[in-house]
């Protein structure tokens, strides 16, 4: 399938917002365990060394999510409440795991 031209937007945009862009979309369509450092890398067309210059890696990516402002798409109200009440509960439950271990 061939590459549609970028828009004027598109082009503005910086290499981190493309990223950041491409990771809530997979992360909201495939979810966490879903989604891949590759399958990022790929859509932003870069290699995944570069991507790692980027995120340390897919949690990094993640994590990124949660400071990220929403500039880009309007919010409906409570949404970002609950985006950081999921990750407040994500990270309780990783804490968790790790010191059971």
């Amino acid at each position: 399938m061939p590459e549609l031209p970028r828009s004027p937007y598109e082009e503005h945009i910086s290499t981190t917002d493309r990223i950041l862009d491409v990771a809530t979309e997979f992360f909201a369509r495939k979810g966490y365990h879903g989604t891949s450092v590759r399958d990022i890398a790929r859509e932003v067309n870069l290699s995944i060394s570069t991507l790692y210059y980027y995120a340390r890696n897919k949690g990094d990516l993640f994590g990124q999510l949660t400071f990220r402002p929403q500039v880009h798409d309007p919010l409906r109200p409570g949404q970002v409440e609950e985006f950081r009440a999921f990750i407040h509960t994500y990270v309780d439950r990783m804490l968790r795991f790790s010191d059971q271990r």
